[in-house]
């Protein structure tokens, strides 16, 4: 049973307390490692992942768990989301994405085979400005139909000038440096 955000601050208290030197700012180490457990044991996506929430499981392998969402774009609308908690993308770690990947693969096949849609989508919503409601990543796979009404209506956009030669040399620049292979 998942304890409490209290109880975690009170038995990491103690822990602390037993140490014979402790930094003036201690409790900002107990505020860090509170909000780091706590968003884990909160995570609904987690909870399903570890077995303790009731899901409609159609999926899994040792990164990834493939469910029903209980909200579909279409019947047969699945979530694959990674066992370790991961907020966007970004930062799944890579050991992970390979059965990530593989995953949303198998699920995508199983969906297209057994419902027979004409298409499907396969997305992700990163950031609250992107759509993300739930904040444990995970990878949509939704079947399409050509009457369906639903439309990703975009406003696309024209590159001026240099514009796009600049962009994509911001982009390669970041590619090309070191620090951008790791987590930030």
């Amino acid at each position: 049973m998942a304890k409490s955000r209290r109880e975690l601050g009170v038995a990491l208290s103690n822990q602390l307390l037993s140490v014979d030197f402790l930094p003036d700012f201690w409790y900002i180490f107990v505020e860090i490692f509170l909000l780091i457990t706590t968003s884990m044991i909160d995570c609904t996506f987690c909870s399903i992942a570890r077995g303790e929430s009731s899901a409609e499981i159609l999926y899994q392998n040792e990164h990834a768990v493939a469910i029903l969402d209980i909200n579909p774009i279409h019947c047969g609308h699945v979530l694959v989301l990674p066992r370790q908690h991961a907020e966007t993308f970004l930062e799944v770690p890579e050991t992970e994405l390979g059965g990530l990947i593989r995953a949303t693969q198998i699920v995508s096949r199983a969906v297209v085979n057994s419902l027979n849609p004409p298409g499907f989508n396969i997305f992700s919503n990163n950031g609250k400005a992107a759509g993300q409601s739930v904040f444990h990543f995970h990878f949509h796979i939704t079947p399409r139909y050509a009457d369906d009404n639903i439309r990703f209506i975009l406003q696309l956009k024209k590159y001026s000038g240099d514009e796009m030669a600049a962009y994509a040399e911001r982009i390669r620049q970041k590619i090309n440096s070191d620090h951008i292979h790791t987590k930030p």
